[in-house]
């Protein structure tokens, strides 16, 4: 196969995963929907007998707890983190964006600054295809 044709055969199996993944998206939608009314259907049952948990012929319900944690005032955690030394709250990460930035992107592709000291930042070529 020379490139056009290669070029048009995966553009034709990208769109073969695009149609299946929007397919099982809708369906995994409706379902989803069916399962959060079950879902409180269940919750709405158990705090009406007052448990926190039942079984059943086909398995056991019972209650627990999601819980989420996100910055409201970046500057109120920092100074709560250094007071009290608790810096197990903090995430190790640094921003992608910053970094680039910071290396300062040229025209050709590349970057006038190395990354900065202790960080490793990595560049891979990839290939990608646009529909003309």
């Amino acid at each position: 196969m020379n490139m056009d044709q290669l070029t048009g055969k995966y553009i034709e199996l990208r769109d073969r995963r695009s149609a299946l993944k929007k397919q099982y998206d809708t369906e995994d939608g409706k379902l989803k929907v069916m399962m959060e009314a079950i879902e409180k259907k269940l919750q709405a049952d158990l705090d009406a007998i007052g448990a926190k948990q039942a079984k059943t012929e086909h398995g056991t319900v019972f209650k627990t707890y999601k819980e989420y944690a996100n910055v409201a005032d970046f500057d109120a955690m920092l100074q709560f983190i250094i007071e009290h030394e608790a810096w197990d709250m903090f995430e190790r990460r640094v921003s992608k964006t910053a970094v680039r930035e910071r290396m300062e992107p040229t025209k050709d592709e590349g970057y006038r600054n190395p990354p900065p000291p202790g960080v490793n930042f990595v560049r891979v070529e990839t290939v990608q295809v646009r529909r003309s």
